[in-house]
């Protein structure tokens, strides 16, 4: 016997076989048992829904001798005779090859001669859009008043072709797209029956392939049977449909999402150079940045096709790399891409320059863009608060300062000796009466050459802010040490008055950086406007003084005054006045203010002064 395609083998034979249909089915079931049985029926729906498959078994079912709750038992003489085109009185015709007026007529002729075999003559007219305005009228008046043993089935896949005047004299039933959860179920059912070994992967991108038609899908599957693999997987389908290859796509995905713009080209460039159609490719990539948003916004990894654990935990990882906000601007920037594909000479180009936008989040300046930005300095700023910030200089540091100068003494100590002993080599001999004479001189020469270490390091003292470590503040350099240090240095007063005061203050002027680490943490701007300042000291007032007026704009806007003051209560326990002063500004102290978010008020300032801000890892 020769073979027989999946489509025509699986084709429905009783109305529980048709697929997602069922509101057409039981409405159908029920006029056959009650023999409210109508004279014109209209099928419309998209192709591979189940219309021609449900008339034949309607047909069947009306002049079936048997019929068990409304299905035709396909057992009788009639229902036989109707499956191998024995009987004649179901009449099956191509509308578009016979779609002339004399068809038409022909139809008008016949109908009145009842039928010779079955108790109703049914005509089924596929594909019925395509008769001609003069057909469609000739059969008007037929069709609306057919003989009582007359049954019309029109089927088509534009509805809207059809005259309103045929649509009137017909009971319309719309076939609905097959979805994608039938289309999975029945190809499993196909497989399972005729011992195909296919992945469950596979079979899910199966029924997306079909896209709503089921015949397209048995066809897809009854083409991947013709490579004679022992068991069929996700990629021998996608080879079969014109898929892109998954890990190429993985691959290319991860580049853009790393903003990998130069090596994204190259393979897009190699891809379409091995066949890769551009505008597929395109589809290809938006469908798994769908997914990638679907696993993104649910967490729910049951609504991707290819389940296999190594693709699941690929996604998981790219997942974890994106935001919200940039997946769906990559999405959007794609659909635009794709869209001036579709009409452009160079889909490839349109595909490079959507590319170009979509794997650098710096080519655009619109309010998503920049949302997306914001989003991710709160994400940082989520993540120092939850893992801490991180530690100021350790003693550590100052150690290794203090090891390197010691290293650095001893080795001039050793390069001077040998110097010394070199000029004693070189002193000629003497007689015995200038032999004390001798001896003063080189006693002279090796006083006056002795190298004052201390000397040196008292110039640097105080040069560009360099200040040398001293033992007792390696030892402990807390806060606590240092106010106790500063405590001692000023005459022995108790912590906590004015000298200790200014002391404090003498000490945080020179070394602003390191007191304000912590501060630089919480305000990622604080850092550059604060030590573009001169601080100093006058009247037990801490005064920064800015030259430039934006970024005494930016520290008074932010209360950076208030910042160092409460620095300086939680690190001293000490009262103290902080004033901010710019050019052509009197000195203003430092007021209470309420508690505020340091990113609203950065990112207000940002906006006033146009400032756009590029965060790097």
């Amino acid at each position: 016997m020769a073979y027989q395609a999946l489509y025509r083998k699986w084709r429905p034979s009783v109305f529980e076989d048709v697929v997602g249909q069922n509101h057409i089915v039981e409405t159908l079931k029920n006029q056959i048992n009650s023999n409210k049985i109508a004279h014109a029926y209209l099928f419309c729906g998209s192709r591979g829904t189940g219309k021609t498959s449900t008339a034949k078994i309607f047909s069947r079912a009306i002049n079936c001798e048997h019929p068990v709750n409304g299905n035709p038992c396909n057992e009788c003489d009639t229902c036989k005779g109707i499956i191998n085109n024995s009987i004649f009185d179901v009449i099956e015709i191509d509308g578009a090859s016979n779609n002339k007026v004399d068809d038409v007529r022909a139809i008008r002729d016949e109908v009145v001669y009842p039928p010779a075999n079955a108790k109703y003559k049914v005509y089924i007219i596929d594909e019925v859009h395509m008769l001609s305005n003069e057909a469609f009228n000739a059969l008007l008046k037929t069709l609306e008043e057919p003989p009582s043993y007359i049954i019309f089935i029109l089927a088509t896949t534009e509805f809207h072709k059809i005259p309103a005047t045929i649509i009137s004299r017909c009971q319309k039933f719309d076939f609905k797209r097959i979805t994608y959860n039938d289309t999975a179920d029945r190809l499993r059912k196909v497989a399972q029956s005729d011992g195909i070994n296919i992945t469950e992967s596979a079979v899910k991108l199966l029924a997306k392939a079909a896209d709503g038609s089921l015949r397209d899908g048995l066809s897809k599957l009854d083409q991947c049977l013709a490579l004679g693999l022992s068991k069929i997987d996700y990629k021998d389908i996608a080879n079969i449909i014109g898929a892109s290859d998954p890990e190429f796509l993985a691959d290319f995905v991860d580049l853009i999402i790393d903003e990998n713009l130069g090596e994204a080209l190259k393979l897009l460039d190699s891809g379409v150079n091995m066949g890769m159609d551009a505008l597929r490719l395109f589809s290809d990539v938006i469908d798994y940045f769908r997914d990638l948003m679907m696993i993104k916004s649910t967490g729910d990894f049951s609504l991707i096709i290819n389940n296999e654990t190594d693709v699941l935990n690929r996604y998981k990882a790219q997942c974890d790399k994106l935001t919200l906000t940039r997946l769906l601007r990559i999405i959007e920037t794609l659909f635009e891409g794709q869209n001036t594909a579709k009409y452009s000479i160079s889909p490839k180009l349109s595909f490079e320059t959507a590319l170009l936008k979509a794997a650098s989040k710096n080519t655009n300046h619109d309010i998503e863009a920049l949302m997306e930005r914001i989003e991710a300095l709160e994400n940082k700023l989520k993540k120092i608060s939850t893992e801490g910030v991180p530690s100021p200089v350790s003693a550590s540091f100052f150690e290794e300062s203090l090891a390197k100068d010691a290293k650095k003494k001893e080795s001039v100590d050793s390069d001077f000796a040998i110097e010394s002993k070199e000029v004693k080599d070189d002193i000629p001999e003497t007689s015995d009466e200038n032999i004390g004479l001798h001896e003063e001189t080189v006693a002279e020469v090796d006083e006056d050459e002795e190298y004052d270490f201390s000397s040196a390091y008292d110039d640097m003292d105080g040069v560009d802010g360099y200040t040398i470590p001293d033992a007792d503040f390696i030892t402990d350099i807390s806060p606590a040490s240092k106010a106790e240090k500063l405590t001692e240095e000023d005459e022995g007063e108790s912590f906590g008055d004015t000298k200790d005061l200014v002391g404090v203050l003498t000490y945080i002027s020179k070394n602003f950086r390191d007191f304000s680490v912590n501060i630089m943490n919480k305000d990622l701007a604080f850092e550059g406007v604060m030590l573009s300042s001169a601080a100093s000291v006058e009247d037990d007032k801490l005064i920064f003084t800015f030259d430039n007026k934006m970024q005494y704009d930016i520290a008074k806007k932010n209360e950076y005054n208030e910042l160092i003051k409460s620095a300086i209560i939680d690190t001293y326990d000490l009262e103290a006045v902080v004033v901010l002063k710019g050019p052509g500004d009197e000195p203003e102290a430092s007021e209470e203010s309420d508690d505020r978010d340091p990113l609203e008020d950065l990112f207000k300032m940002a906006e006033q002064n146009q400032i756009i801000f590029k965060f790097e890892e």
